[in-house]
């Protein structure tokens, strides 16, 4: 049985190119990022990631109903 742990660390072992997005900054800088609960219509989660070095910033809407798409790229409701 896999723990978070073991999920982080193996996530962190996946090959990375070696800038950012950006093109700015190095990639092994540190990602930051938060997933909210908007209570707003249509109610949905919000994912935030930002990289402080290079001022990177993302945010995407995520559906809260299941859709063929959102199946298929590991995004669920529970």
């Amino acid at each position: 049985m896999n723990t978070i742990s073991d999920t982080v660390k193996a996530y962190n072992a996946l090959p990375r190119p070696p800038l950012a997005p950006s093109g700015m900054v190095p990639n092994h800088c540190q990602w930051h990022f938060d997933l909210r609960y908007i209570a707003l219509e249509p109610p949905s989660h919000v994912l935030f990631l930002v990289q402080l070095e290079s001022s990177f910033v993302h945010s995407e809407h995520l559906p809260l109903t299941p859709t063929a798409s959102n199946i298929e790229s590991g995004i669920t409701q529970e």
